[in-house]
């Protein structure tokens, strides 16, 4: 081939006829042949089925890789490795690293070169090279272990997959600056793409582009954090924001809504809601901890570090310490800041039949939670609504009644909540709901409203409640079968109602049905009547 610059082999030594041609692919710019024999050599030697250069070992191009499906069929194995190898997370880099990388792209990439196919112009020129030679003495600065984290960072940019190292040597060997430089902005917007580069790179490169293909990589910084740690703190942030109680002020506050609720918010809150609800909206949390890392260095970091006159004028102590809370860690330590839902009903709800302590709002919270436990879909955003709601409840009671509820809490801490428990109070909690709807509707049917007798509206609520206890006798040990055992009671007529009546007893059953599977989207059930029968 006219195009191959070599004759011998760079590691046996040897010329390149000892192999068959089908031992060999050629190198995407072919200029040589890559014996696949060395490659599967390294692998078997070092785990990594990589093209072995005269002064370096380099990973294969995606182009290179393609070819080895034409190769000796002894090599195709090594196409599923590499695609494992390739789906791999890099090691992570650092903040300081990446930043780093963008005030090289921000100094040396130029976009007419790119738009129009011109040469950097001589000041164009030298203000790169100053730029290359600043990054060059940062690299040699960074510890060992970091330079090789670095080169092994791998960017796929227009189809193409190379290796952070290949991109530098391609610069030093005078490749196209302005080209390789949009490898290393995609390298940044895969870790960091909050950040923005100089204007012109903005308005020229499709940097928006480079953005929507993040692979939403997680600095070293934010390494220790775990994917359910890091969502678990997203949760409460997001419950936080939708409850507390937000100073702002005239015409500054922004209204959001989520979670059941409504709340208004400052400009800087409303950054981070904005930030949590494409995961929220799309039941994708699998990219958490890039989700938190980018809200600390994009919202929380940069609003705690505006000293600006206007932010001292226009925001209030209280939005600072929240922030503040965020970003020191302490909001996440607060034992009142989230509840598992089982140990809140299994907790609550001998308090709420207790006689001597009265409050009709926890009644109320105990039937919504069991609905939303049951009409959910989704256990991230169940166990978020649910904290929501009951920090709302929290919120809208006096000192002395939710302090006496939180200290029931905090006494029952350590209680270990069994699941037959649990299920039992969900079944008690929706017979007694089924039963005052039945009433309700029995009595509206009847020939007035003031013709209604409150002792027969409780004579009917106690025989539907005791017919429903019937239907499920036995079969509580899972919400599925006490919610099949109270539908098919209803279904059948077992019970002493009128068909209007139980469809409408159905029609509140169905949800939670259907609840067991999939759901966009949950809606809190409006306060249940009162005034018929105690639960």
């Amino acid at each position: 081939m006219p195009t191959i610059q070599h004759t011998m082999d760079v590691v046996r030594l040897e010329c390149l006829t000892a192999f068959p041609l089908s031992h060999y692919i050629l190198s995407e710019d072919g200029t040589h042949l890559i014996l696949l024999d060395n490659c599967a050599d390294n692998y078997r030697i070092h785990g990594n089925f990589s093209k072995i250069e005269e002064t370096s070992i380099e990973p294969l191009t995606t182009v290179e890789e393609e070819r080895i499906a034409y190769a000796n069929p002894r090599f195709h194995k090594y196409i599923e490795i590499l695609r494992c190898q390739a789906s791999e997370q890099d090691p992570p880099i650092s903040l300081k690293t990446i930043r780093a990388i963008k005030r090289l792209v921000d100094e040396s990439l130029y976009p007419v070169g790119l738009l129009f196919g011109y040469d950097y112009d001589q000041k164009q020129m030298v203000a790169a090279e100053r730029a290359y030679g600043v990054f060059a003495e940062f690299l040699h600065r960074m510890p060992q272990e970091e330079r090789q984290k670095l080169n092994r960072q791998h960017i796929i940019f227009n189809n193409k997959r190379v290796t952070f190292a290949q991109v530098l040597r391609a610069v030093q060997q005078d490749e196209c600056i302005a080209v390789y430089g949009q490898y290393l902005a995609q390298l940044v917007m895969d870790y960091a793409p909050y950040l923005t580069f100089q204007r012109e790179i903005e308005l020229r490169v499709d940097v928006n582009k480079m953005r929507s293909h993040s692979r939403q990589k997680v600095p070293s910084d934010y390494a220790y954090l775990s994917h359910e740690d890091a969502l678990k703190r997203l949760l409460i942030i997001y419950k936080s924001l939708m409850t507390h109680n937000f100073s702002c002020w005239p015409l500054h506050g922004i209204s959001i809504s989520g979670l059941g609720v409504i709340n208004t918010v400052p400009p800087e809150v409303n950054k981070i809601f904005s930030l949590l609800m494409p995961m929220v909206l799309s039941g994708n949390f699998i990219p958490a901890v890039a989700v938190y890392a980018e809200m600390m260095e994009s919202v929380i970091k940069p609003a705690l570090r505006d000293k600006s006159w206007k932010t001292w004028m226009t925001r209030y102590n209280d939005t600072h310490s929240w922030l503040v809370s965020i970003a020191n860690q302490t909001l996440f330590t607060q034992k009142d800041e989230w509840f598992e839902p089982k140990f809140l009903l299994v907790t609550l709800f001998p308090l709420a039949q207790d006689r001597s302590f009265i409050c009709p709002p926890l009644k109320v919270f105990l039937e919504k939670l069991v609905y939303i436990y049951l009409t959910s879909g989704s256990q991230v955003m169940r166990d978020a609504m649910i904290n929501a709601q009951f920090a709302t409840l929290l919120r809208d009671l006096d000192e002395p009644v939710r302090n006496y509820i939180l200290s029931a809490l905090k006494a029952s801490e350590h209680l270990m909540v069994e699941d037959a428990a649990f299920h039992e109070i969900c079944a008690t909690q929706l017979i007694h709901r089924l039963a005052l709807i039945g009433a309700r509707t029995s009595m509206a049917s009847k020939t007035g409203f003031f013709d209604r007798a409150e002792g027969h509206a409780s004579s009917v609520y106690k025989t539907i409640k005791g017919k429903l206890q019937k239907a499920i006798a036995g079969h509580t040990h899972s919400l599925m079968d006490v919610l099949e055992g109270l539908q098919t009671g209803l279904g059948d007529h077992t019970i002493p109602v009128s068909h209007h009546v139980s469809d409408k007893m159905l029609s509140y059953l169905q949800p939670m049905r259907s609840g067991f599977l999939p759901a966009p989207h949950l809606e809190v059930p409006p306060s249940p009547p009162v005034g018929l029968a105690p639960a």
